[in-house]
């Protein structure tokens, strides 16, 4: 948000200068003041719906992460939370997110390696209806090829969340096309506006921590 309003403050700044400078009699053309001007518009627009991704990366093939979000969804368009991130065609992500039936709620979506059409899959039947403006705690466990996620209430016990995934996906071994071989997973956290409003997610921390066991598979 802080990006967008300084793109947009730029916008501004630029057409004062413009003008001052054609104003007072200076040679400082028209063309390409517009072309920035252009530009920067464009990258504030852009910058309203574009993700935003913090994440480390994945270090060992056992790990658990967790992290809390607050954020005040108002469409499906909005969602914020935690994610096991290969590339954009290979995630798991724990959103909280919002329905119009039952208002904020959590969900997991997945791109199952689906290059390159990015195709998204829900792994919930149902969405999990969360309070209002309260944060949410956020967990994914990770065990070899399995990846379980978890939620809780401030104050509250972890409660699992959606079937066990398919990490497999999510490596080097897994990726497709041009350039689908080399960034390795990471896991982090992750918010997403495509309406254009620009919601801000709030996150207190992120902790990551790797782990020493046997590898699950999937069953």
């Amino acid at each position: 948000l802080a990006a967008a309003l300084l793109l947009l403050a730029l916008v501004f700044a630029k057409m004062l200068a413009t003008s001052v400078t054609l104003g007072s009699g200076g040679s400082g053309g028209v063309f390409s003041p517009a072309l920035a001007i252009g530009a920067l518009l464009g990258a504030w627009l852009g910058g309203l719906a574009e993700p935003a991704l913090g994440a480390r990366r994945q270090t060992a093939l056992a790990y658990d992460a967790e992290t809390v979000v607050e954020a005040l969804p108002k469409t499906y368009q909005q969602m914020a939370g935690l994610i096991a991130y290969y590339n954009r065609c290979a995630f798991h992500y724990l959103a909280l997110t919002f329905d119009e039936a039952i208002g904020t709620c959590l969900h997991v979506f997945s791109c199952l390696g689906d290059w390159p059409d990015g195709r998204l899959t829900v792994a919930l039947d149902k969405r999990v209806k969360v309070p209002e403006g309260q944060p949410v705690r956020l967990r994914v466990e990770a065990s070899g090829c399995v990846v379980r996620f978890f939620y809780g209430l401030p104050g509250g016990e972890w409660a699992r969340i959606g079937p066990v995934l398919d990490a497999s996906l999510l490596s080097d071994e897994a990726g497709q096309g041009e350039h689908g071989n080399f960034t390795g997973a990471v896991v982090g956290m992750a918010a997403h506006d495509v309406s254009g409003q620009a919601m801000i997610a709030d996150f207190d921390y992120f902790d990551y921590f790797d782990r020493v066991e046997h590898h699950d598979v999937i069953v």
